[in-house]
């Protein structure tokens, strides 16, 4: 794409698009025809798209090995979930808690200075 905006190229149809940290990959949310919200990778250079997971919100990790995402819990309470970067199965962050109902708050963590999610993540 030049400075201008011209020249632009749709590799991929959806919305929330995110680059992978090494620039090759886009993470994106796109809906199936029937009203789905999928989670999806597009690689940038070949425009193979992969669907990893249903979900919403999703965020690369730092290192870009793991995706993090959103799905409804149990009372609609959003929960928190984690997928590898290349597919398989998702497994849930916060889910343990909400059945537990003792929400998490920000307090620091005693290894590498790392703060727990809330329990109803605010979102962007």
């Amino acid at each position: 794409m030049a400075l201008d905006g011209s020249g632009q190229v749709t590799i991929a149809a959806g919305t929330d698009p995110s680059w992978s940290p090494d620039g090759k990959q886009i993470l994106f949310k796109s809906m199936d025809a029937r009203g789905m919200l999928w989670i999806s990778v597009v690689d940038v250079a070949t425009r193979a798209v992969r669907r990893l997971t249903l979900g919403v919100h999703p965020e690369w990790s730092p290192t870009g090995d793991r995706i993090l995402f959103m799905r409804d819990g149990t009372g609609g309470d959003g929960e928190v979930y984690v997928v590898s970067a290349s597919g398989g199965d998702s497994r849930c962050l916060t889910c343990s808690l909400a059945q537990r109902k003792r929400p998490v708050t920000q307090t620091p963590s005693p290894r590498e200075g790392r703060h727990a999610l809330p329990a109803k993540p605010e979102v962007r």
